[in-house]
């Protein structure tokens, strides 16, 4: 591993301790500071198609579709 790469993993889990620490102390200000505002977060649906083995993932429809807002006002529940 190249001393570039190590600096981004070192700095990759500096971050994931700290969004850890914030999560577990329950600062959900804090945890939404490290996020980006355009974040998405979504669980696609699963579609079982007639011919097909396994279920496939939906590409447009979702079980949730969160962002800043809706996560921000989840947590304040």
């Amino acid at each position: 591993m190249n001393e570039e790469r190590m600096i981004a993993t070192f700095m990759f889990e500096q971050w994931l301790y700290k969004e850890a620490e914030l999560l577990d102390a329950i600062d959900f200000d804090g945890w939404f500071a490290l996020l980006h505002p355009d974040i998405q977060y979504r669980m696609p649906v699963r579609v079982n198609k007639e011919g097909i083995e396994r279920p496939d993932y939906s590409t447009d429809m979702y079980a949730f579709q969160d962002d800043t807002h809706t996560l921000k006002c989840a947590s304040s529940v």
